[in-house]
């Protein structure tokens, strides 16, 4: 089988780099930089070549592969499962991840305890918990 051409570096790749780089005292600019060289410089794409395809996603270094052919449908499956769920909380999950080097862990908690303050007044929190009290797929809406 041909080496897949496209790969989507994993968070736990980029968390190993991140602490990594926190246990060297680099500063949240330096951390970024690091993190862009894994994409820029595709370091571990060699890894990849080397250990396989699924000896990869085993180890984290990848989240998925798909052919060039199928890269493109494989994307828009991904960005159609996130705009169909619970895109308030994804949003503000996604920018406590992006803030957490910005603040001390306990700024950050408080953060995230008004984060859940507002998730969980949204109708996609309500539509969440009853369809799983309910154990049905749940329908949200973005509200």
């Amino acid at each position: 089988m041909e080496p897949q051409k496209n790969v989507r570096l994993s968070e736990e790749l980029l968390a190993k780099v991140v602490n990594a780089a926190r246990e060297e005292n680099k500063t949240p600019d330096e951390l970024v930089e690091e993190a862009a060289e894994l994409y820029l410089e595709n370091r571990r794409w060699q890894k990849l070549l080397e250990v396989g395809q699924q000896r990869a996603r085993d180890l984290g270094l990848v989240n998925w592969v798909a052919p060039e052919a199928g890269l493109d449908a494989e994307t828009e499956k991904l960005a159609r499962r996130l705009a169909d769920g619970p895109t308030v909380a994804l949003g503000i999950a996604k920018r406590l991840i992006r803030s957490s080097f910005d603040h001390s862990w306990d700024e950050h908690s408080h953060r995230e305890a008004e984060g859940f303050a507002v998730a969980s007044a949204t109708a996609d929190h309500r539509e969440g918990v009853a369809a799983f009290v309910e154990k049905r797929k749940a329908n949200f809406t973005g509200q």
